[in-house]
């Protein structure tokens, strides 16, 4: 009888623990997948605003025109996180390649805290010659 008197409550402390444990590692796992979700929506609006600079027929002419639009597209595509990524075309306008520079901040708190995640990268897509 004694000993159960000194165990009164530890049920209740460990369940306690147990449960902050677990939303814990909840927390941590949706912190994961939202940066993962937003660097695939980044480099795949990268990727598409390139092959689309690099393929457009004005691109020889008016590169700064045709860039202004394809950033407009890719600004459109972000949606509420355009605010959060800069892009840039970088390099020789009359050479081979077009080049966009790509810099994200990470999605979430935690990515930020700890400077993990974001995307940092520059696409490169070979222009076709006319």
């Amino acid at each position: 009888m004694l000993s159960r008197r000194r165990e009164r409550g530890s049920g209740t402390l460990s369940a306690a623990l147990g449960v902050t444990v677990f939303l814990a590692f909840l927390l941590l796992a949706t912190h994961v997948l939202v940066n993962l979700w937003v660097a695939s929506l980044v480099d795949h609006v990268a990727w598409d605003t390139t092959r689309r600079a690099a393929s457009d027929p004005r691109y020889a002419d008016v590169p700064a025109e045709v860039q202004a639009e394809s950033l407009a597209w890719a600004r459109a595509r972000l949606g509420g996180h355009a605010d959060h990524v800069e892009l840039q075309f970088v390099g020789d306008p009359t050479g081979r390649s077009v080049i966009l520079r790509v810099r994200a901040r990470p999605a979430t708190v935690v990515g930020a805290a700890t400077h993990l995640g974001g995307v940092h990268t520059d696409v490169v897509v070979r222009r076709e010659p006319s």
